[in-house]
């Protein structure tokens, strides 16, 4: 029974952790320069996803005149207008949404 008794002693001295923990301080300071870094990310995404939607918007409309695309929503089903507007917005929401994990 002894024996049972000192493999628990060298069992409880191998799972102590006998470096001090760091403190709350250094622990607050890690986390706040994560969210900054994430926040920088997401804002550097954000201004390359509108500059991207600008310059595309701005070729679009220098090579398809208005008219002819206004003829081509006209031809289309108000659904399939619709369902197109949603996918273009949904997207756009998702990529900019901020998604926490």
């Amino acid at each position: 029974m002894s024996n049972n008794n000192f493999d628990e002693q060298e069992l409880d001295d191998f799972l102590q952790f006998h470096t001090e923990l760091p403190s709350e301080d250094f622990t607050m300071h890690i986390v706040s320069k994560v969210g900054k870094n994430a926040k920088l990310r997401r804002n550097i995404f954000s201004l390359f996803t509108l500059l991207g939607l600008l310059v595309s918007t701005l070729i679009f409309v220098y090579f398809v005149p208005l008219s002819s695309f206004t003829d081509i929503l006209t031809q289309l089903p108000v659904y399939a207008v619709a369902l197109l507007v949603f996918c273009l917005m949904s997207s756009s929401l998702w990529l900019l949404s901020n998604q926490e994990s």
